[in-house]
């Protein structure tokens, strides 16, 4: 165990541990709490298993090397206690960045944004890019009745969506993956943003597309 996961669960005085099996995610049924459901469809986790990331809370204080959980539909963190399998809830967390393989893109969740669309400023984004004009991305799970005709027992299934942003100035705003929508967004230099756009054949349906546009636009 890690010197900054023990600091973690040792200065967590208001967490509530559970008994989780080892890898409780493998079988992807948990929701909340330990409690499995066989009629659920899906994993409520950004992350299909545990991560090791670095959180910083809202009092400044920072934690290398935790394994974490993060239920998006309940927007709360957990970390992992390695040596009895016990999962404690991380509160105030101002920032999460994750990169268990340098090969691959870091990933980097953080709170404090203004409210919208029924966020808070303790949910977490994804920075996708930040200047100027920074793009965040907002995971979220969708609850719905999962029917199969013919079976006489339906459940439910989770099913993965996301939403973009925009936080400029103190204000945040949604954005759609269109044309349209992200030049209305970036209305002060549209017709730069649009040749850019066209020129590169920029497909604004992906994060990686959306991400060169803000990065473009915060260059000009």
């Amino acid at each position: 165990m890690s010197v900054g996961a023990i600091l973690l669960v040792s200065s967590l005085q208001k967490a509530e541990a559970q008994n989780f099996a080892p890898n409780p995610i493998l079988s992807t049924q948990y929701l909340e709490k330990g409690q499995s459901n066989d009629k659920l469809e899906g994993s409520p986790f950004l992350f299909e298993n545990f991560v090791q990331a670095k959180i910083t809370t809202g009092d400044g204080l920072e934690y290398d090397n935790v394994n974490i959980l993060y239920n998006v539909m309940t927007e709360k963190v957990y970390a992992e206690i390695p040596h009895n399998h016990k999962i404690v809830a991380v509160q105030n967390v101002n920032s999460i960045l994750v990169n268990n393989d340098k090969a691959l893109p870091s990933v980097y969740l953080k709170s404090g944004f203004p409210v919208v669309k029924g966020n808070t400023t303790k949910s977490l984004y994804q920075v996708l890019t930040a200047g100027k004009v920074t793009l965040l991305k907002k995971d979220q799970r969708d609850l719905f009745d999962n029917i199969v005709y013919g079976k006489a027992l339906n459940g439910k299934k989770i099913v993965r969506t996301s939403a973009h942003y925009l936080f400029h100035d103190n204000q945040i705003t949604e954005i759609k993956s269109t044309k349209k929508y992200v030049l209305e967004a970036l209305a002060t230099n549209q017709k730069a943003l649009s040749v850019y756009i066209d020129n590169n054949n920029i497909n604004l349906k992906e994060d990686s597309g959306l991400q060169r546009v803000v990065n473009y636009y915060n260059s000009l």
